[in-house]
């Protein structure tokens, strides 16, 4: 990918069951990436270094050319290879909701500001954002969507209206794995 102009991320989701051995995942994982996104207990895992100054310093070592470290609510450390190094607070939140799913909004919010051309210390600040499990209160960015019921490609429509233009759907074919598509009337 490198070769053709590429950038690559890399966020761990370590799965060691699915590995033969915790050996075999540490080589296969710590493969050269571009941008390294690491949570502090995945970094130890995968370097053995158990500060993310020092997670960094390993990537950075092996032609990464920045790592971010998440460090759960007291928010990320940074370090590129130009040298530029920042803690970035955590986004404070009135009350945890669900944690499932952080890391992957914290990615998200980190590769879509450096893709808008931000720098660095704001893309991780999004992250944190994005990633934050819970409500803040901030709205900066509007509210969160409100889940929205959905029906499978294919089914039929009962008839019956629901509230916010939806109506209630009965599946007129069985589950092929899972496709969904949303059908908000307007």
């Amino acid at each position: 990918m490198r070769a053709a102009g590429k950038t690559i991320s890399f966020d761990p989701n370590l799965r060691p069951a699915l590995w033969p051995s915790r050996a075999a995942m540490v080589e296969g994982l710590n493969a050269l990436a571009d941008w390294v996104l690491p949570g502090i207990g995945e970094g130890e895992i995968l370097t053995g270094y158990t500060q993310p100054e020092d997670i960094a310093s390993f990537y950075l070592e092996r032609g990464a050319r920045g790592v971010i470290v998440k460090l759960g609510a007291a928010g990320a450390y940074f370090r590129t290879a130009d040298g530029a190094a920042a803690m970035i607070a955590g986004q404070p939140v009135a009350k945890v909701v669900d944690t499932v799913g952080a890391g992957d909004g914290f990615a998200v919010g980190v590769i879509s500001a450096l893709l808008e051309g931000k720098p660095l210390r704001e893309a991780v600040a999004r992250g944190n954002r994005i990633g934050a499990p819970g409500d803040s209160g901030d709205r900066r960015f509007g509210r969160l969507a409100e889940p929205r019921r959905t029906r499978r490609a294919g089914a039929r429509r009962s008839g019956k209206r629901r509230a916010g233009g939806l109506r209630r759907c009965k599946a007129a074919a069985p589950d092929h794995g899972g496709a969904h598509s949303s059908q908000q009337e307007r």
